[in-house]
């Protein structure tokens, strides 16, 4: 592969995965669902059973809901190969009901680390994170079981 060509591809997958932090940030699930794989797999930190498309899709339109004013800010993205990365800050409010549980109103925030592997056409096909579920749960109030 060329340097060009390699560097492209990069580009494309940093800018590929910046378009889903956007469309996260809007609430369009159908944009973010769009930049990934019809095989995509979300194993999030390892604790839970990886979600396929379906159940990402489900998951993505009730966090929309539960916190609509979610952010992620000060990104810094790094790429390699089929991979990238994001650190960056996320914050948001819980005013939908998530998870069976009702809304308080409460903030989270925190840092985190996304790891995506992407396809030859820019798809993102894998998804993986550093922080715990348990963290936006715990600064929540929300009941884990």
């Amino acid at each position: 592969m060329e340097p060009s060509t390699g560097n492209a591809k990069l580009e494309r997958n940093k800018q590929n995965v910046m378009a889903m932090y956007d469309a996260m940030k809007k609430g369009d699930v159908n944009a973010f669902m769009n930049l990934c794989s019809s095989d995509v797999k979300d194993y999030g930190d390892g604790s839970m059973k990886p979600m396929n498309r379906d159940s990402l899709q489900a998951f993505m339109q009730s966090w929309s809901k539960a916190f609509p004013d979610f952010s992620i800010s000060d990104e810094k993205v790094l790429a390699d190969g089929d991979w990238v990365a994001v650190y960056a800050e996320n914050s948001g409010t819980w005013k939908g009901d998530f998870m069976g549980q009702k809304a308080n109103g409460k903030k989270f925030k925190f840092y985190d680390a996304d790891i995506f592997k992407l396809n030859d056409e820019g798809k993102i096909t894998e998804h993986h994170n550093v922080q715990p579920v348990t963290t936006i749960a715990q600064q929540l109030g929300m009941k884990m079981q």
